[in-house]
């Protein structure tokens, strides 16, 4: 069975090849290697030219630049697999990235999902990883709210997918969206598996840098409506009591991201009504039984007196938000 490897490239000619050395050393050796240089204007077209000219595995898509969503929906258009994953052109992987993948079981109604291993600029690694299980029909709901509390849902690059499921459903990734588009798409993707494995090794290392399109300052219009949109796909990926609370703390999350990012009055007013009733409906689900981490309990903690002391002025509210991290 073929797995696509694709790679949306954008000017990265720093970190292109050795990502690619990587790549071509897995183990497992039923793979191609797709590069979909996204118009780049730096020589990363040419580098991947020039490694397609040398490795039979890899090919090459070049296209006029549309942003990270419509590379990767041209991967997925080109990709021969039977399954498919991404690699971002920063990071690598460990030579048995793709033999994980196999070992939890390659058939059209599983999602293998691995962990990863983050390389901060003067900061510690830090391991993103959910605990280890393979859970089948209604048990996966577990796994899918596992992967949200340990901030695993949102990364593509760590699950192996099936091209037959995303393309019979119609899933892709929304052209233009610079938010979360990664969870969106997953929580699109997943009510089609019935089997979900969960590995703690960490093979792919995910390099964060001190600048990009994730560290952008995001429109509130933007955050409000992807709030309700995560909402609304995480209720129907795992609709249990739990599921319900951990959908309501997203939309809390992200109302007060909101809040944070208002500029004017009236961002600042909107966000904070969304925020207030997100807020609402957080408490509404709220079971001390689901306090499972750290965060759990300092949102628990903290967001009483936090909207108790914002309800005092919308622009205090906007700096008291920053200390809910969720």
């Amino acid at each position: 069975m073929l797995i696509t490897v694709i790679v949306p490239i954008y000017n990265m000619e720093a970190y292109l090849c050795t990502s690619l050395d990587r790549l071509l050393q897995q183990s497992f050796q039923d793979y191609e290697i797709l590069l979909i240089d996204d118009g780049s204007k730096d020589s990363s077209g040419e580098i991947c030219d020039r490694y397609a000219r040398e490795h039979s595995r890899i090919r090459v898509v070049h296209k006029p630049n549309g942003g990270l969503s419509t590379a990767r929906n041209a991967g997925i258009e080109h990709a021969r697999g039977e399954y498919l994953t991404f690699c971002d052109p920063d990071d690598w992987v460990d030579a048995d990235y793709l033999q994980q993948f196999v070992e939890a079981g390659m058939d059209e109604h599983t999602l293998p999902v691995t962990g990863i291993l983050q390389h901060r600029e003067g900061k510690s690694d830090r391991r993103l990883t959910a605990p280890a299980m393979d859970v089948q029909g209604q048990a996966c709901t577990e796994a899918i709210v596992a992967l949200r509390r340990h901030d695993m849902l949102g990364f593509t690059v760590n699950k192996l997918l099936v091209k037959r499921i995303i393309d019979e459903n119609g899933l892709r990734f929304i052209e233009g969206l610079s938010h979360r588009e990664d969870e969106i798409f997953l929580l699109q993707y997943i009510p089609h598996v019935s089997r979900i494995v969960i590995n703690e090794k960490t093979p792919y290392h995910y390099r964060v840098l001190g600048s990009g399109l994730s560290k952008k300052r995001k429109p509130t219009e933007l955050i409000l409506r992807v709030s309700r949109q995560l909402h609304d796909l995480f209720l129907q990926a795992a609709p249990t009591p739990e599921g319900r609370y951990v959908a309501a703390r997203i939309r809390l999350q992200q109302c007060c991201e909101a809040v944070a990012a208002s500029k004017t009055n009236e961002e600042l007013h909107i966000a904070v009504k969304a925020a207030r009733n997100a807020r609402e409906e957080y408490l509404s689900t709220f079971d001390p039984a689901f306090l499972a981490d750290r965060r759990d309990r300092k949102v628990a903690a903290r967001s009483r007196w936090v909207f108790a002391l914002g309800a005092l002025s919308g622009r205090l509210l906007r700096r008291l938000t920053r200390l809910i991290h969720i």
